[in-house]
Order: structure tokens, then C-alpha cells, then sequence
């Protein structure tokens, strides 16, 4: 990890993940003297076994929190989290869900699904992937992760004929299973594929709101101080914090969600809370996490509307920042009131003992220019058989792949347009210089996604070559 401004970022050079690549760790296994039928790996000392149905699942819970406790894991991956998850967003997956046990206990859990992706109505890879949307991990005490991570590999290779891709999406380089994990894939015979997703920025908070304003720097102060004297002179505002009762915790996500789809339509774009059952998720997980503790719900008033909003949680010494928006009158965005609510949110995390300000995937100008950020990265791995079988589904899924970010990226960039058309006007001058800026911002995308892709079917058909 290491401190990153704005410029610097721009120029940051792709790392590496421990001894492997950023692209891709594959071994000739057909061929070499260091292929699995000539090494003598560890057996596991583990046994794994796999919870299919959600009534299993749902008796998981105290062992779960056990492990959560013993455990450095995320907020993400506690059961609260991951059992709603599953509950909102399994569609038509199969609960694949590991435990690994020493005797009767269990020292580890691996919470995945099994998914047949196809193309045309045909299956062309069976996937197995552990769950969650944004930091992923196994759930194990750090005194275990070896050996979990060791029986998980195992486990895979043993039923190499049941699946064709593992994958973990989102596993930050923070985290030690993905050395662990890659290593031992390898070891194992499996061809291994690490690409870099999106960076996480966190924020250490010192002891002292004071020591806070200090490690800001000059420039951050100056700033801080104009924007809330702008605020306070012109304005009535207040901080609203909202961490329990059922009634307000409901009023408050859905007076979030209103904020969120405000901002979003404003500018051209649909919101993710058009889709009902993403605000039945965060109903729910609002609820669990109250109950826990764990809820903080802040807005920014002025007068009696709420205009700023940050939903977040507090888990072990750490603030994370799920979510935030702001939608308010251009006399009120002028006074900065997201960036006022963030500061004001991390005041009342230092009161509480918080140590990190995590605020999670994204590097939105505001973190890195008004915040003293942490930067990480978050990794997807990927494992594949290396079988000529799995190997060529695999191609097929890749190219597949390639085609869904394209359609993807040509659906954003639609609504990048009508972004465009409402803040700047129409007219076909207008349409010339959006789509000559877009034109260049797609075909660089498309270099380096293509070039990705077909560098992996490469390094593919050379590794299955006798």
C-alpha cells in the first residue's frame, strides 16, 4: 500500500501480487518436471463439506459470528451480510457453500455458489465463485488460513470435473489469501489468472479531532474552514446521525435512495435503486446491522431538507463507506455539503474509537484530493483446470466476456451522452465534440480489454501444448 495524491495515481505503474504477475501465473504442468504427478504436496489436514440448501445455511449462524470474531474479516463478510446477499441477488445460482472442519469444528468457511454460464441457451463453463459485491474473502482465523486455504485447493482439484472456473473478485491485496490461495492453486496443478480491479482508498484517523485537522495539511484546512463558513453564513444547517428504531432506520433508506435517484436522473442516468429489489436489500441489511450496532446513517439539513446523505458502518475499529450521494440547489452544492457531511462523519467515528476511515472501492477525485488516502488494490482471481476440455470452454467464455463489456461499455456511454445533452444543451455541434471525446476514451478501452483477452487465449493455447 503506499500514499497516493491525484497526480500520482495517473502514473501509477501496474503491481504485482507477491511473487505473480498482474496479468497471469500459468505453468506448463504437460510437460514439466515440477507438474503435480511428480511433486508431494501436504495433505489437507482439513475435511470440507458443502452446504447446498438455504435451510443448512441458516444454521450456520453462531459458528459464523464465532469465526467473524476470531477472524480480521470485513463487515462483508459476516453472516448478516452474506446471508441477505444470497437471499436478494442468488437468482438462479446454486448455494455452494464450504466448510472446513477439524473433527467437528469448524475453522473455516468459503460461502460460494455454482453457476452454468451460457450462450445461446447452451452452457459453455461451469463457474464456482466466493461471494459478495465488494471486499471478498474466506472467513478463518488467521492461524488457519494456511490450512484453508490449502484444503480449498485441494477440494477443487479433487472435483476438477464438476467446475471449469473458480473465481474471487474483489479480493484486496491487503488480504492474505490471495498469496495464499495462488500459491496453492498452483500447487495443485491449476492454471491461475490475477487481474486489477478497482482501488480501495482508506483514511487513518488519528486520536483527536484536532490531529485530524493537522494531518490535513494547510491547503485541505484552508479549504475546509472557507467551505463551512459559506455554510454557516448563508445557510441553517445541521448533521442528522441515525443508528437505531426500526421506523426512522426505514425513513432514513428511503429518504436515501430518494437522494441517490435525484442526483442520478439529474444528470442523465438511472438509478441502481430503480431496481426494487436493491432497496429491499439495503431495507434489510439496515435493519441486521442496527441490531448489531453496526448502522450509521448520516444526513446534512438545511432547514428541514435533507440534501447530503452517507451510509455507513462501523466494524471493528473501521468506518466503512458504503454508499453516499447529495442532491441539492446550486446555491447549497457550492458550499461542498458531501465533503462537509464526510468530515463531520469521520469527527464522530474518531469520538467512537475509530481507527479507519475505509472508504472502499472508488478513486473519486474528492477522496484523493481532500483526504490523506491509503491506496490498495483489489484483485480478481481466477482459476482454471488445465485440461484441452476446460481449457477451450474457457476461450469461449472469454470471448463472451469481452463481447458483454463492450455492449456494457456502449450502454454507458448512451447514458454518458444524455449526461452530456442536459448539462451542456443539444445541436449537432454539441453531438461532434461528445462523440469525437468519446470516440477516443472507447477505443483506448477497447485496446486494452481486447489486448487482455486475447493475451489470455494466447498464454492458453501455449500452455496446452504438448
Amino acid at each position: 500500500m503506499a500514499i497516493i495524491n491525484r497526480t500520482q495515481w495517473r502514473k501509477a505503474e501496474v503491481r504485482t501480487v507477491g511473487g505473480y504477475s498482474g496479468t497471469a501465473t500459468k505453468t506448463n504442468y504437460l510437460d514439466s518436471p515440477e507438474s503435480p504427478a511428480s511433486r508431494k504436496w501436504e495433505s489437507p489436514s482439513l475435511s470440507v463439506s458443502v452446504i447446498s440448501e438455504e435451510a443448512e445455511f441458516d444454521t450456520l449462524e453462531a459458528d459464523w459470528d464465532r469465526l467473524v470474531r476470531e477472524s480480521d474479516c470485513t463487515v462483508f463478510q459476516t453472516y448478516e451480510w452474506q446471508r441477505t446477499w444470497w437471499k436478494y441477488y442468488a437468482r438462479n445460482r446454486e448455494l455452494h457453500c464450504l466448510l472446513f472442519k477439524e473433527g467437528s469444528e469448524i475453522v473455516g468457511i468459503a460461502p460460494m455458489f455454482r453457476e452454468q454460464v451460457k450462450l445461446l441457451g447452451f452452457r459453455i463453463v461451469t463457474r464456482l465463485e466466493v461471494f459478495s459485491e465488494w471486499y471478498v474473502d474466506l472467513i478463518a482465523a488467521p492461524a488457519r488460513r494456511e490450512e484453508v486455504a490449502r484444503s480449498l485447493a485441494a477440494y477443487l482439484h479433487s472435483r476438477s470435473r464438476e467446475w471449469d472456473i473458480f473465481e474471487m473478485r474483489e479480493v484486496n491485496e491487503r488480504f492474505p489469501v490471495l498469496n495464499l490461495l495462488l500459491r496453492n492453486l498452483t500447487t495443485y496443478g491449476l492454471r491461475t489468472h490475477t487481474h486489477r480491479g478497482n482501488i480501495c482508498l482508506q483514511v487513518t484517523l488519528p486520536s483527536s479531532w484536532e490531529g485530524f485537522l493537522q494531518e490535513m495539511g494547510t491547503g485541505r484546512q484552508r479549504r475546509f474552514k472557507r467551505r463551512m463558513k459559506k455554510m454557516q453564513d448563508n445557510f441553517q444547517f445541521e448533521i442528522e446521525s441515525i443508528r437505531d428504531g426500526e421506523e426512522k432506520i426505514r425513513d432514513a433508506i428511503d429518504e436515501f435512495a430518494s437522494i441517490y435517484r435525484k442526483r442520478w436522473s439529474s444528470l442523465g442516468y438511472k438509478s441502481w435503486f430503480d431496481n426494487p429489489n436493491n432497496l429491499s436489500f439495503n431495507h434489510e441489511i439496515a435493519q441486521k446491522f442496527a441490531r448489531r450496532g453496526w448502522l450509521r446513517i448520516f444526513f446534512l439539513k438545511v432547514g428541514a431538507a435533507r440534501v447530503a446523505t452517507v451510509f455507513n458502518f462501523n466494524f471493528g475499529s473501521r468506518i466503512y463507506g458504503y454508499q453516499s450521494n447529495v442532491y441539492a440547489p446550486e446555491e447549497i452544492m457550492k458550499c461542498s455539503p458531501g465533503l462537509l457531511l464526510h468530515y463531520a462523519v469521520a469527527r464522530q467515528g474518531i469520538e467512537e474509537g475509530m481507527e479507519v476511515f475505509d472508504l472502499i472501492r472508488g478513486a473519486q477525485p474528492y477522496k484523493m484530493e481532500e483526504f490523506e488516502c491509503t491506496a490498495s488494490t483489489n484483485w480478481q482471481l481466477r482459476a482454471v483446470t488445465p485440461s484441452p476440455a476446460h481449457l477451450i470452454r474457457f476461450r469461449i467464455f472469454l470471448a463472451r466476456e469481452l463481447f458483454d463489456k463492450i455492449a456494457y461499455r456502449l450502454k454507458n456511454d448512451y447514458q454518458t451522452f444524455k449526461r452530456f445533452e442536459i448539462t451542456n444543451g443539444s445541436g449537432r455541434r454539441i453531438m461532434v465534440r461528445f462523440i469525437g471525446s468519446e470516440l477516443e476514451k472507447i477505443a483506448r478501452s477497447a485496446l486494452r480489454r481486447s489486448t487482455r483477452h486475447f493475451k489470455q487465449l494466447r498464454d492458453e493455447t501455449k500452455g496446452s501444448a504438448p
